[in-house]
């Protein structure tokens, strides 16, 4: 009986430490979440051109995520993809990232 104890005692850690080592993606994501004060961006940082689309566009750049018609708006929507504030869905439509938001809403 004791053995079967000591056996049980050493599979339960074992499966303690597998499933923390699976797990383990989800703690660094947490980890993070929380951003330092220096890499908090500015809206000043965005060019007129890029201000205005997403002046133009931000309800449905929020909500719905917005579908790039015409060239230039594809441009506008993959520079403002590549300095983070946009990401593109599976779909093609594009949506604010957190970065993106907490730009525009502070």
């Amino acid at each position: 009986m004791e053995l079967i104890l000591q056996i049980a005692t050493l599979l339960g850690g074992i499966t303690a430490i597998w499933f923390f080592y699976d797990k383990r993606h989800v703690v660094s994501a947490w980890f993070k979440l929380k951003k330092s004060h220096d890499s908090v961006r500015s809206i000043f940082e965005v060019s007129d051109e890029d201000f205005r689309f997403i002046d133009a566009n931000l309800d449905t750049l929020n909500k719905t995520g917005y579908i790039p018609i015409y060239e230039s708006e594809k441009e506008t929507c993959k520079s403002l993809s590549n300095q983070g504030i946009l990401h593109r869905t599976f779909r093609g439509k594009y949506k604010f990232t957190s970065v993106g938001k907490s730009m525009i809403y502070k």
